[in-house]
């Protein structure tokens, strides 16, 4: 076989590997089926037992109990959020984004807003605010980057532009979560006063003591409520930057890196690979071309060890 023919039919078997690869990929991850399994039997159990002592409660804690029982049905509305994007959209969700959606969402739902870790641990809301700025940061990297990667695509950004369009996104994301943590505190207040108003910016925490006609004494100045905004916001900025700069870094040295670990259409994998592919230089198709290899011998010796029966004692 000629050179230049074998070396396309070799570009061909690792293009065919890699997208077979990445398409079953995820699909049939059990630990993900655990984990979003448990995730649900926790929050189901939830649930159950705020309805027992919202039935068997006293009147005064009537309210809190429905709160809780709220709190669990958004918690599994949002536990089917990579479910719905994997199977309705058909998106490839990578499984370590499945993995931090699941785990965000059950702790700020149950452990921060049932057990109300967020009053008892003072690091636990800005803990989830940096950790959902690196998030949504790689988020709109990936988006961003799948679009710019695909010759079809009417423009090309440099990596530079790559990463600060995901810095901006996750930006955007929390300045817009701020403004519904302002929404939300403002019209609970006017409908249920002080006492019955939401605290999401811990607006509540630097009051001390309240006058007439609504105007109360607080410790700071500016209010600990605008404290709590800025720290969020500057936190969720460093999450957001440490991703960032591992992008940039990634883009810089190892393109290739990124394959898998990006949110993509199913139907953009086999293209988004094949470019992948062809952009190669001879010593980098090489080194892929060898991976490739190895993963399938080794597979192959599995499925051998499988088949092999079992020796007699």
């Amino acid at each position: 076989m000629e050179p230049e023919r074998k070396n396309s039919a070799e570009r061909e078997e690792l293009i065919a590997f890699r997208t077979a690869k990445r398409i079953r990929q995820h699909k049939g991850n059990r630990v993900l089926y655990w984990l979003l399994l448990v995730m649900t039997l926790l929050v189901s159990a939830s649930a159950v037992y705020s309805l027992i002592r919202c039935i068997l409660g006293s009147r005064e804690m009537l309210e809190v109990y429905v709160n809780q029982i709220q709190m669990c049905v958004l918690a599994l509305i949002c536990l089917n959020i990579p479910v719905f994007f994997q199977k309705r959209l058909k998106v490839r969700v990578p499984d370590f984004i499945a993995v931090i959606v699941y785990l965000f969402i059950f702790i700020h739902f149950i452990l921060g807003e049932i057990y109300r870790f967020y009053d008892s641990y003072a690091l636990f809301d800005k803990t989830l605010h940096t950790v959902g700025g690196a998030v949504i940061a790689f988020i709109g990297f990936s988006v961003v980057l799948s679009l710019n990667n695909l010759r079809s695509g009417h423009v090309r950004l440099s990596p530079f532009f790559v990463v600060l369009f995901s810095f901006c996104f996750a930006l955007s994301i929390e300045y817009v979560w701020e403004l519904v943590e302002y929404a939300v505190d403002g019209i609970s207040y006017r409908i249920g006063g002080f006492e019955h108003a939401a605290n999401m910016q811990r607006w509540k925490d630097g009051v001390i003591w309240s006058e007439e006609l609504g105007r109360y004494v607080a410790t700071d100045i500016r209010g600990s409520g605008l404290a709590d905004s800025m720290q969020d916001m500057l936190v969720n900025i460093i999450g957001a930057v440490v991703v960032c700069v591992a992008a940039l870094i990634g883009l810089r040295f190892r393109p290739d890196w990124f394959e898998g670990k990006l949110l993509m259409s199913y139907k953009k994998i086999p293209q988004y690979i094949r470019e992948n592919v062809e952009r190669m230089d001879e010593e980098e198709f090489a080194e892929a071309y060898g991976r490739m290899i190895r993963e399938k011998s080794r597979a192959a010796a599995r499925e051998e060890r499988r088949r092999k029966p079992p020796e007699k004692g």
